[in-house]
């Protein structure tokens, strides 16, 4: 009888975690999508990548087709793993837009999964961790994020913020583990999770591994061996993007490190009926000088509700105890400041002025771009807390009406999900253009990883004679990735030839024999390529990843099946004794 309620009780857990998935989806099952504010950019990263694959390039670290043939290094810049998915359905034949929905589609699942292990495991409770997993899968922000902005990297790094919280408390406050990657090994998915779709977030989640860790430095140094493995594990999971990314951020001068030089980013910061606001909105568009009209940047009832839950139940709870806070209070307590701190530099009221001088921290600290990043953070923070509160005041009462007065929480939760949501998708749809396709991903990309200094506006895309007599030029485009231009050079003399591509590092230039030229940085940062007298063959150029970004790779490949015969042999001797 016991068996046969507990699998009731996983039916009904896995109709509501499908019914939060197809509401989070709901826009994505339409035969089109929403024109948000970075889509353009994402439809044209899945085109690149998936044209690179076609071509053999894996992993794919450079788009050769973008920015009308000059190529571009986003993909070393982005973690790009996760969008494989939608890359191979669009080489299957799949529309772009079909593609990206159901990326959409499929990353909602991932996080309903994910969310659901790492709460249910964080409370000790699969009710409690449902309960959390509906009001962070469907809060204000993340559900913002994907249709407003179209912030396909931000909401990829959001499914898995659940998975680094539980992975940080299993490794400081649980010992039931036989040995130390089955303990860490959570933790160790969850960041590579966010290292491989969203550098920013990645930023922004250390700083707050870190503060928490220096709030509860006694809890970090019991646990010290354990946070050393993880991180060695990480970086060694994730070299394979870490170095090729570090190699070129640390080589190139780009226009988004040049375009925040001295920028005070507390123009963009957000007002209080933002950071608190019940009902987001899909309407609202980025102005130069505030954030104030962005209805989007609105964390939604359901993240205020649980705040106010929380703050009505401690502010109740401290006045009626005379005796010390428990440890679980403490640590909840370190998590609700998090998410104030995390409220406050997302607001326009944080000093971020004094960051804008140019050194490397407030380089660094401006990196984020935008404050209202910061609302990631905070509405995980303050779900976390709200339902430890829900928690604690339901668990008070006998075991019968704990049940009863669980299904009324849920129940309100849920309704709150509904008119949040239903709201911000009637406005969605009444206030943002439909695309259904998108074509020429070499025009569309980005401009944070051109050169800084680059005149955007006449960039050349066709090769020409740039000095010599009598040499006939002739650009025969792209072959799969390799960029070929005829060069016939009847002069008695030496011909320079400019190569319309960008001059990042790693770039080739081979006759038909594979003799190798000399590619030669221009004053518009492209490449130009001189050939002697009599020469009369096909220059090709392309992209060729080097030895150490290989050796790179192997070494993650190494790291993660080492992880996963360690995690085996752990759970095999657990399972034995």
């Amino acid at each position: 009888m016991k068996s046969l309620t507990k699998f009731k009780e996983k039916i009904v857990i896995t109709i509501i975690l499908l019914v939060t998935v197809c509401i989070a989806s709901l826009p994505a099952f339409r035969d089109g999508i929403y024109n948000g504010f970075d889509l353009w950019f994402h439809m044209g990263r899945i085109e690149s990548i998936a044209s690179e694959l076609a071509n053999g390039q894996f992993p794919v670290r450079y788009e050769s087709a973008s920015w009308y043939g000059n190529g571009y290094i986003s993909s070393t810049m982005y973690g790009n793993t996760l969008l494989y998915f939608p890359a191979i359905l669009h080489i299957l034949g799949f529309e772009t837009y079909k593609c990206y929905n159901y990326y959409v589609v499929s990353i909602n699942i991932l996080g309903v999964i994910i969310s659901m292990y790492s709460f249910s495991h964080l409370f000790k409770d699969k009710r409690y961790g449902l309960t959390a997993t509906i009001a962070y899968m469907l809060a204000g922000y993340y559900v913002s994020n994907i249709y407003m902005r179209a912030a396909v990297g931000e909401y990829t790094a959001t499914i898995f913020l659940p998975l680094i919280v539980y992975g940080l408390y299993r490794i400081l406050y649980e010992d039931r583990y036989c040995n130390t990657i089955e303990k860490v090994l959570p933790f160790i998915i969850g960041v590579s999770g966010i290292i491989q779709s969203h550098i920013l977030t990645t930023y922004m989640i250390a700083m707050s591994i870190f503060v928490y860790l220096m709030i509860f430095f006694k809890d970090s140094v019991k646990h010290i061996k354990e946070l050393v493995v993880a991180l060695i594990s990480i970086v060694c999971v994730n070299v394979f993007f870490l170095l090729p990314f570090l190699d070129s951020y640390l080589s190139y001068s780009f226009r988004a490190n040049q375009s925040l030089v001295g920028v005070n980013i507390q123009k963009y910061g957000l007002y209080f009926d933002q950071i608190l606001g019940l009902f987001p909105e899909g309407s609202g568009g980025r102005a130069e000088w505030s954030s104030k009209g962005e209805e989007s940047s609105r964390i939604g009832i359901l993240v205020v509700a649980l705040l106010l839950t929380f703050v009505i139940y401690f502010v109740i709870n401290i006045k009626s105890k005379h005796e010390a806070l428990k440890s679980d209070e403490k640590r909840v307590l370190g998590v609700f400041g998090i998410g104030c701190l995390a409220a406050w530099m997302s607001s326009a009221y944080f000093p971020w002025g004094i960051f804008s001088g140019d050194n490397a921290f407030s380089n660094i600290m401006r990196g984020v771009q935008y404050p209202s990043r910061y609302l990631l953070i905070q509405t995980l923070s303050w779900i976390i807390c709200g339902v430890y509160a829900l928690k604690k005041i339901v668990g008070t009462a006998s075991e019968l009406k704990q049940r009863k007065n669980y299904m009324l929480v849920l129940g309100i939760v849920f309704i709150f999900a509904l008119v949040q949501n239903g709201i911000f998708m009637y406005t969605l749809s009444c206030r943002n253009l439909t695309v259904q396709s998108i074509e020429g991903h070499e025009s569309i990309a980005d401009d944070l990883y051109l050169f800084a200094g680059i005149d955007m506006e006449n960039i050349e895309t066709e090769a020409r004679l740039i000095d010599g007599d009598n040499c006939i030029v002739k650009d025969l485009g792209y072959l799969g990735d390799n960029r070929q231009i005829l060069i016939d050079n009847k002069s008695d003399s030496e011909a320079s030839v400019l190569v319309p591509i960008f001059c990042y590092k790693y770039i080739f230039a081979e006759d038909t024999n594979g003799t190798e030229y000399k590619l030669t940085p221009t004053d518009s940062y492209q490449y130009k390529v001189t050939v002697g007298s009599g020469f009369s063959d096909t220059m090709i150029i392309h992209f060729k990843e080097p030895m150490l970004w290989r050796v790179a790779e192997c070494v993650s490949l190494v790291s993660i099946i080492i992880l996963i015969l360690l995690y085996v042999r752990g759970t095999k001797s657990k399972y034995h004794e």
